[in-house]
């Protein structure tokens, strides 16, 4: 297992495309900051799905992704498959010119804590995401020259930097022609603001930092400050787009995977898609048939093994003693030996080197190990179609689809 926030995240980034691009299937899971705003926004038995997915687009609006676990699996010439887990501790980003805000439900909260969640990593080191909207609003803003940061001094520092261009005005009066730059001291962590002050100050005069307590004051005429205002502006807009793509983030990892149009798997996880959809992709449409054409296109084939279990437990004798079908259940129903035996092809999973954290040891609730366990129940077992044995003979024949968990109705994206 590997986690991952800001710091590493460029690092992994290529090798995470690369896992998409090869791996057979990738299953998922989602960590929240909440479930429901209010309890008129509570999910019932008699809701519709449209009902149903106006209250959670409601809820998953104002609430935020806190970690995603993604496992990727690909099956070797052994015939067995090499999984690669990741958690990626997720925030969202804020600048001047856009913000939102961070709804915590303190049931949420308590889960977290319940389950050891890593709030450090989340909130001091969390990978940022922007969706489609969002970052296309960004650059259409850099791009008609908004600043993505205000700059705004206490009062002591513009005191001190009043200081600072007071001696360079006096300095641009009384020098003479020949002298056309000088090396100025500035107190430290003064540097940029005093560069933006001569910059835009002072019609004749331009700034360059030199380093953290110099900068070097040039005059310059019309013509050269016209040319330095424009080189400066491009590199602001520059800068500001970088920073517009490094907040788009985790983002980018949903984006490979629709580009690659891998199948991918989920235990109930009706939520966790909402969730990307509005996080990653675009704002929720206002109706459930238009989410769901849009969903189809960007992932095709889904696979909810809460779904499958229910199915299956009702057809097939090894489940149909399972109790319940949480995924902790459900795993470890189908990793008990006894069950291993009843059906032929049983999966062999091993962990890619550096990613060994679960091999001895179970951790329910961090994204990525539930993201491994709904991987491991999908495949068991798998062969291209679900081929169930009993007393020697077949007993059931499940065709694999694409199949989405609506509170125990299947939608079929055919």
């Amino acid at each position: 297992m590997c986690d991952i926030d800001r710091r590493n995240f460029k690092t992994e980034f290529s090798t995470i495309t690369r896992l998409t691009a090869e791996c057979d299937f990738i299953s998922f899971d989602a960590e929240f900051t909440g479930l429901t705003l209010n309890d008129r926004l509570e999910s019932t038995l008699f809701d519709s799905v449209e009902q149903r997915y106006e209250k959670s687009a409601e809820n998953i609006r104002q609430f935020n992704l806190c970690q995603i676990g993604l496992a990727f699996f690909r099956r070797n010439l052994e015939k067995k498959y090499i999984c690669h887990t990741y958690n990626f501790y997720l925030r969202p980003v804020a600048f001047d010119c856009f913000d939102s805000n961070f709804v915590m439900q303190v049931s949420a909260l308590d889960f977290l804590c319940e389950h050891q969640f890593d709030f450090n990593k989340s909130f001091y080191h969390g990978v940022p995401y922007l969706n489609e909207h969002q970052s296309a609003k960004l650059r259409k803003a850099v791009n008609a020259g908004v600043s993505l940061h205000r700059r705004e001094m206490y009062r002591m520092t513009r005191d001190q930097c009043s200081d600072i261009i007071r001696s360079i005005i006096d300095w641009l009066n009384a020098s003479s022609n020949d002298e056309t730059e000088r090396v100025v001291e500035v107190p430290a962590g003064l540097q940029d603001d005093v560069t933006a002050e001569v910059k835009g100050c002072l019609s004749k005069a331009w700034s360059f930092p030199i380093d953290d307590h110099k900068i070097l004051v040039r005059k310059v005429t019309a013509e050269e400050r016209s040319q330095l205002e424009q080189a400066h502006r491009e590199r602001i807009r520059d800068d500001h787009l970088q920073q517009v793509d490094d907040a788009v983030g985790f983002a980018k990892i949903i984006q490979s995977m629709i580009e690659q149009k891998k199948p991918i798997v989920g235990h109930n996880c009706w939520l966790d898609l909402l969730y990307f959809y509005e996080k990653f992709l675009q704002p929720l449409p206002g109706h459930f048939k238009e989410y769901r054409s849009h969903l189809h296109n960007a992932f095709p084939r889904i696979y909810d093994t809460k779904h499958i279990a229910n199915t299956l437990r009702k057809e097939v004798s090894w489940i149909k003693n399972l109790p319940l079908t949480s995924l902790p259940h459900l795993y470890d129903h189908l990793i008990r030996g006894n069950v291993r035996n009843a059906a032929y092809f049983w999966p062999r999973i091993e962990f890619a080197e550096g990613h060994t954290k679960y091999v001895k040891e179970q951790h329910f609730h961090e994204a990525g190990f539930d993201a491994y366990c709904s991987g491991f129940c999908e495949s068991c077992p798998r062969t291209g179609s679900y081929q169930i044995f009993k007393n020697g003979g077949a007993h059931a024949y499940v065709p694999r689809t694409w199949l989405l968990i609506i509170y125990g109705r299947s939608c079929h994206f055919e």
